[in-house]
């Protein structure tokens, strides 16, 4: 006898359908990325992102299967403490700032292969590559942790679920990734891992943005037409904390700035003031043949902006260098391009002060010279 169920849908989900209204409401967003329990897990408000519990990947099956045979019967300290072999890697939500495996929607920047035709092939990047010293068209053991349980004796038992899966694809991306079609969060872990489709609906979705200065525009069109649904950035509250911080930083540097300036002007000043004393012979015979006090201060100015030319070339320099460095720390660290910017407004505002500086503390000194007697300064 055949017969018909009805059962009651008791966890908050988006359908997947939805995914193409929110695509079809602005143009500013593509290569979703779905959410759920019990496959790829989505923390917005801790910044993280991966699977939802651990998955190992590695290239040769027997080491992964003697590893994992091993972390099925361990104590609890145990447990927090195992480590793997080189040639397995790890993907979990808790190792997505510490070169965790990630999943991305595949996109057209396959630099060797083709794209997946199914769930049995997946794409890699050169980097995941690179550490698992696999090859392309060679298939890749993805293990994945059903369950764990703690006995009575402290024991943990842990059960995994094991597939092959061939690498048909490269990406060239150095971070730990894997690429597929965006729906792979969900299809792979129920027809492969035999994750029950329940614990599989969507629970939130994460897209990447085409124009990231238009992000508050795309929030507030799809909100206004999903007002059930939470649409937020999750860099917020992060940039808002940044920006504060920022803040100040920046009132504390000013009035650094501005005592420093003080300080270069007087310095600047005493600088003079020692030139003027050391030559007053010099600039008094000036005076005796016919040089004026007005092109004495021009003098003084000449040599109080060749000073600051000097001191300018060499913090141009040194800011173009640390500028550099921190370039490439920042590139290694993130293990991206590396990119070089220098904003040329920060010469200019340099040069400016410089000159501002120069101009000050010759006025500030050209009263000496208008009080020197030559005669006075011959005699001595």
């Amino acid at each position: 006898v055949r017969r018909v169920m009805f059962f009651s849908n008791t966890l908050a989900h988006i359908p997947y359908r939805y995914s193409s209204y929110f695509e079809q409401l602005t143009s500013n967003i593509y290569h979703p990325i779905f959410a759920n329990n019990s496959g790829y897990s989505i923390y917005s408000n801790a910044l993280m992102s991966g699977f939802s519990r651990p998955m190992y990947f590695s290239f040769d099956r027997g080491l992964i299967e003697d590893t994992l045979e091993t972390f099925s019967y361990l104590d609890v300290d145990e447990n927090e403490r195992a480590e793997l072999p080189d040639e397995i890697l790890l993907g979990h939500y808790s190792r997505s700032m510490s070169n965790g495996v990630g999943f991305k929607p595949l996109s057209d920047s396959l630099i060797e292969g083709r794209k997946p035709l199914n769930l049995d092939e997946i794409v890699i990047s050169k980097g995941m590559m690179k550490r698992l010293g696999g090859k392309l068209g060679a298939p890749i053991c993805i293990s994945y942790l059903l369950s764990q349980r703690q006995l009575s004796n402290g024991k943990i038992i842990s059960d995994y679920k094991t597939v092959d899966v061939e690498v048909v694809g490269i990406v060239d991306e150095e971070k730990n990734c894997i690429y597929h079609n965006n729906d792979w969060t969900i299809a792979f872990f129920q027809s492969r891992l035999g994750i029950s489709s329940f614990n599989l609906q969507i629970t939130s979705i994460i897209y990447s943005l085409i124009d990231e200065n238009d992000i508050d525009n795309t929030i507030s069109n799809i909100q206004k037409n999903f007002p059930d649904y939470d649409v937020i950035d999750p860099l917020l509250d992060v940039n808002k904390s940044v920006d504060e911080v920022c803040g100040y930083i920046t009132i504390a540097l000013i009035a650094f700035s501005v005592i420093a300036v003080l300080i270069s002007i007087i310095l600047l000043s005493i600088t003079n003031y020692l030139h003027i004393l050391e030559t007053r012979k010099e600039i008094a015979l000036a005076r005796c043949i016919g040089i004026n006090k007005q092109q004495s201060k021009k003098f003084l100015l000449s040599y109080s902006f060749l000073m600051c030319m000097i001191s300018f070339a060499l913090s141009s320099i040194e800011l173009v260098g640390v500028s550099i460095l921190t370039s490439i720390e920042i590139a290694n660290i993130i293990s991206g391009d590396l990119k070089i910017s220098l904003n040329p407004l920060a010469l200019i505002i340099m040069f400016a002060l410089s000159f501002t500086i120069s101009t000050i503390s010759s006025l500030l000194i050209s009263r000496r010279i208008n009080k020197f007697n030559p005669i006075e300064a011959l005699s001595k």
